[in-house]
């Protein structure tokens, strides 16, 4: 039986082991948003000013490069507030030119689910793998790249030819281009408003979420920096179809904490009317030309003493 087990040991288990040990080294050489960003505020933290967070609609919509501040977009898609608490707690010590910090506050914000929870929860574990998030060390599944083994994923990281990085020097997502807009880009807006939506029942749900906002604005206060929250414009076809009652929620909150705090803003464009056509990707992201509008927009909030 002891000479069984060696030899299974030896013809199938360690092969296996380092056939996967192969993989998993292929793939974390991959270059990629989370690689990218984690590595460019280690060199570059002390230097920044403004700070961004959030998910898909600032890391599409906010442009750095059009502020006259030094700036950095640290939103990536499907990111919750969870993640957006965890990466302000890791740097904001790092960062001591730090001024401002802007947080989107979109429709779903409050009633969003953690990231754990939800389709997307393979990005879990980039943050522990670029990032050295503690949530997740001893979850495999959120420990390895090669965890949801994909050959095709692999052969091309061996030969060098795959790229998962899609933002640029300053970390805003760039590639919802106008250029590469779906004709029917308009009707996305009823399904995205939809699948934003929550059940009228969510107020454990908002409480949780609310927790996060105010550790945010508790760790922004403690270094002197100002709270920035926003929601950002989204296209008629969206806000048509947004509950009147969870949008009310969001705006409500945000509203109130820009009154009741000297160091917090609120900006809420969602219906702006500097914002047209030639600005989306689809129904609720800017594309690049709609980004740098809102940033030139929000660099003139930031530089001048008129809210």
């Amino acid at each position: 039986m002891k000479r069984f087990l060696t030899r299974t040991l030896t013809l199938i288990v360690l092969p296996l082991a380092s056939l996967f040990g192969v993989c998993e080294y292929l793939l974390r050489q991959v270059d990629n948003d989370y690689r990218y960003k984690a590595t460019w505020m280690d060199r570059n933290s002390e230097t920044v000013e403004v700070y961004c967070l959030g998910s898909s609609h600032t890391y599409f919509g906010f442009e750095p490069s059009c502020l006259s501040l030094r700036a950095f977009n640290a939103a990536h898609v499907a990111q919750g507030l969870k993640y957006d608490v965890f990466l302000l707690n890791k740097y904001i010590g790092r960062m001591p030119s730090l001024r401002y910090v802007i947080l989107p506050m979109s429709y779903f914000s409050l009633t969003n689910y953690d990231l754990e929870q939800d389709t997307e929860n393979w990005r879990v574990k980039k943050y522990t793998l670029y990032y050295d998030c503690p949530y997740h060390r001893f979850t495999p599944k959120y420990v390895f790249e090669s965890y949801a083994f994909d050959p095709v994923r692999t052969i091309k990281a061996a030969l060098g030819r795959e790229d998962e990085r899609y933002c640029n020097e300053l970390g805003r997502g760039s590639h919802y281009l106008l250029e590469q807009r779906a004709a029917d880009w308009k009707a996305s807006g009823p399904e995205a408003a939809l699948r934003h939506r929550r059940e009228r029942d969510s107020q454990d749900l908002i409480d949780y979420n609310i927790k996060y906002v105010e550790e945010i604005r508790r760790l922004c206060h403690s270094h002197g920096v100002t709270l920035v929250l926003i929601t950002l414009p989204a296209y008629a076809t969206y806000r048509d179809n947004l509950d009147a009652r969870q949008l009310s929620v969001v705006t409500g909150y945000c509203a109130a904490s820009d009154s009741s705090h000297d160091d917090v803003i609120y900006l809420n464009w969602l219906n702006h009317p500097s914002f047209g056509d030639a600005d989306f990707f689809d129904a609720d992201h800017l594309n690049q030309y709609g980004a740098e509008r809102l940033s030139h927009m929000l660099d003139s909030v930031l530089t001048s003493s008129v809210r």
